[in-house]
């Protein structure tokens, strides 16, 4: 299996790198994926989230994924269940079997509890407005 991860060539593929569209957090969810094998066969295997986000997650799988391919995630805990695309697929040792994910609608899959703020659907924070007091003239 080829090693999927490059090193950005310059220091605006760098700073494009460094650029996401929503906060990372470092956090194991159990998950459950279904997949099709590279023979389109069906299957299910157990996976972990190693930092999750608003729009996917990297994953450590017991299985290979392919890039590129449509998967489903269920997250154990909740029985959450979301569709996701393979956008990178890394195998750099025996036994270490890791991927990004894209999820196809953006959200909270993961369950945290207080997500950082650009997790809202605004793209903004959620911002708690007080009521404006009456002024009598």
């Amino acid at each position: 299996m080829s090693n999927e991860h490059t090193q950005p060539q310059n220091l605006t593929e760098a700073a494009h790198a460094n650029r996401r569209r929503s906060t990372r957090v470092l956090l194991k969810v159990p998950l459950v994926l279904e997949a099709l094998d590279r023979k389109g066969q069906s299957y299910s295997t157990h996976a972990e989230t190693i930092m999750v986000s608003k729009h996917g997650a990297r994953l450590s799988t017991e299985q290979p994924l392919v890039k590129g391919s449509e998967i489903f995630v269920t997250v154990q805990r909740t029985r959450r269940r979301e569709k996701a695309r393979v956008v990178v697929a890394w195998e750099d040792s025996p036994g270490v079997k890791e991927c990004a994910i894209e999820l196809s609608n953006p959200e909270n899959l993961w369950g945290i509890s207080f997500p950082p703020d650009d997790w809202s659907d605004s793209g903004e924070g959620e911002r708690i407005v007080p009521p404006q007091l009456e002024t009598k003239s």
